[in-house]
C-alpha cells in the first residue's frame, strides 16, 4: 500500500482586521508559495485580527509561514494596534496541526525549529505552546501571552516568563513586531455567532457559555448552578483584567482584595498579581455583580427586563431575619434580578420579582436550599420617578462637622439612560478633594423622589 500523503494545516493569527491591503500583502505570501493552498482568510474588524488558514505538505507549510511572519513583522507595529481580542504580536500565534501522514508530535518538532528560526532570522522572540511545549504550564497559550503586548517589556530578560527562543531586553524591534506563539496541536473547532446586539456584554455572556474554558466552575450545571465559594462561604467574584494590573490586598470600592485565583476548568492556581488580558476570581468582594465596571470600565448595560412587584418574605417564626437575610443574599448573586433587600423602616426582608409564579418557585428553592419554609405576600408595584425639566434644591453637606451649602440640579435626560452626578464648581471655590467627597456620598445610596418615594431615575 502505497504512503499517505503528508499534510499539515496552518492557522496564523495575524493583528490586523481591519486594513484590507495589509491583509492582502501577508496573504499573498503564502499564495505565491508552492505547494501550499490558501484555504481561508477571516478579518475581524472589532478584535482587529485576521484568520488565516493554508494546508501543505510539511516542509512547504513552514516555508509559506515564515514568509508570513516575515512580511506581518513589516507591516504591522505593534505600538498602533488596539483590538478586543488577547494579542502580544503582530504574529499573534502560529499554529501547526497534523492532518494526514504525519503525527501531532513530528509537528510539535517543526514548531519548535520554525519558532527558533523566526527568532534568529526576523529578531522576533517566539514561544512554543500546546505541544510544542518545552514547560509544562506553557502548553496553556493563556500563559504565554500573561499580560498580552503591553507585559512584554517586564516579561523579556527574566527567566520565569522569558520566551523560549530570541529573549532579549525589549527594545526598538520587539516594540513594533512583539512575539509569537508558535505551537501544534489538534483542530480547533471555532463557533461564530451574528447576534442582533451591539452589546459586548452580552455577546461575552454567549462565549463564556460555548466556550470550553469560559465561565469558573459552578456547583451543579456550569451555567445555572451555584457560583462557586470559598470554604469559609465567601464568593467569588470572576473578572477580566483590561487594564494594569490587580495585587493581593488593593482596595476596590473600600473592600480589599484578599485572594487572586487563576481558573483552568475544576483547577486553579492562587497568584499575587494578575496583569492585563487575565481572567481571574477574586475574593473578598462582597458588593460586586455581573457586568459591574470597575476603574476605568462603564458599568456595562442595563438589563432589558426588571421585576416590577414587590413582596415581603414572610419567615418562620423560630429564624431570626439577620440570620435569613445573608443566606437569602446568595440567591441574588446567583440571579441579581432578585433584589433582595432589608427595609429598616418597616423591618421587613422584601424581593422584588416578576408575579405569583416567580413567588412559588423561589418559595420551593429556599426550602431546598435552606430548609425554610417561607410565605411572600405582596407589597406592591415598584414605580420609579422622575422630573420633566430642571429643578434647583439646595442641601448641606458637613465634611468634618464643618458646614457647606450644596446647591444641586436635577436636569431630565433621554429616557433609560439612569441616574448620572458630576460637579460644576470651579475648584477655586470648593477643593476637588471635598467636591469628590460630595459626589460620592451622593452616588452611595438610592435617591426617592417626592411624590411617591419611589427610586428617582
Amino acid at each position: 500500500m502505497a504512503n499517505s500523503r503528508r499534510i499539515v494545516e496552518c492557522v496564523p493569527n495575524f493583528s490586523e482586521g481591519r486594513n484590507k491591503e495589509v491583509i492582502r500583502q501577508i496573504t499573498d505570501e503564502i499564495e505565491h508559495s508552492e505547494g501550499v493552498k490558501l484555504l481561508d482568510v477571516d478579518p475581524g474588524e472589532a478584535t482587529n485580527r485576521t484568520v488565516v488558514t493554508f494546508v501543505g505538505e510539511p516542509e512547504a507549510v513552514v516555508e509559506a509561514a515564515f514568509k508570513a511572519v516575515k512580511k506581518a513583522g513589516e507591516l504591522i507595529d505593534m505600538r498602533q494596534h488596539h483590538g478586543a481580542h488577547p494579542r502580544m504580536g503582530a504574529t499573534d500565534v502560529l499554529p501547526l496541526v497534523p492532518v494526514s501522514g504525519i503525527t501531532l508530535e513530528e509537528c510539535a518538532q517543526l514548531s519548535r525549529q520554525l519558532a527558533e528560526r523566526i527568532a534568529k532570522e526576523l529578531s522576533i522572540p517566539c514561544y512554543c505552546y500546546e505541544a510544542a511545549a518545552f514547560k509544562p504550564e506553557r502548553k496553556n497559550l493563556a500563559v504565554c501571552r500573561k499580560g498580552e503586548y503591553e507585559a512584554l517589556p517586564e516579561r523579556l530578560g527574566v527567566p520565569e516568563s522569558a520566551p523560549d527562543f530570541g529573549d532579549r531586553p525589549f527594545d526598538e524591534g520587539v516594540a513594533r513586531t512583539g512575539c509569537t506563539a508558535v505551537g501544534a496541536r489538534d483542530f480547533l473547532i471555532a463557533v461564530n455567532y451574528n447576534l442582533n446586539t451591539t452589546s459586548t456584554r452580552r455577546a461575552n455572556a454567549v462565549a463564556f457559555d460555548v466556550r470550553e474554558k469560559g465561565r469558573p466552575k459552578r456547583d451543579g450545571n456550569p451555567i445555572t448552578g451555584k457560583p462557586v465559594r470559598d470554604g469559609k462561604g465567601n464568593r467569588l467574584s470572576c473578572m477580566k483584567i483590561t487594564g494594569g494590573s490587580l495585587k493581593n490586598r488593593d482596595e476596590i470600592n473600600g473592600e480589599e482584595i484578599t485572594g487572586i485565583r487563576i481558573y483552568s476548568g475544576a483547577k486553579y492556581e492562587s497568584v499575587d498579581e494578575v496583569t492585563a488580558g487575565s481572567v481571574c476570581a477574586v475574593q473578598g468582594l462582597s458588593n460586586s455583580f455581573p457586568g459591574q465596571g470597575l476603574g476605568f470600565e462603564g458599568q456595562g448595560d442595563e438589563p432589558l427586563l426588571e421585576p416590577v412587584m414587590s413582596y415581603r418574605i414572610n419567615l418562620p417564626k423560630r429564624v431570626d431575619a439577620r440570620t435569613a437575610l445573608p443566606k437569602l443574599k446568595q440567591l441574588e448573586d446567583e440571579d441579581p434580578m432578585l433584589r433582595i433587600m432589608w427595609n429598616e423602616q418597616l423591618r421587613q426582608i422584601r424581593v422584588q420579582l416578576m408575579g405569583k409564579v416567580q413567588t412559588e418557585v423561589l418559595c420551593a428553592l429556599i426550602k431546598e436550599r435552606f430548609d425554610m419554609d417561607v410565605t411572600m405576600e405582596l407589597g406592591g408595584i415598584m414605580y420609579r420617578e422622575t422630573v420633566k425639566a430642571p429643578v434647583l434644591g439646595v442641601g448641606h453637606f458637613e465634611p468634618l462637622r464643618h458646614y457647606a451649602e450644596v446647591h444641586l440640579v436635577l436636569e431630565p435626560m433621554p429616557p433609560g439612560s439612569g441616574v448620572s452626578i458630576c460637579s460644576d464648581c470651579p475648584e477655586d471655590m470648593l477643593s476637588h478633594e471635598w467636591q469628590q467627597s460630595i459626589l460620592t456620598s451622593l452616588a452611595s445610596k438610592e435617591h426617592k423622589g417626592v411624590l411617591t418615594g419611589s427610586p428617582i431615575t
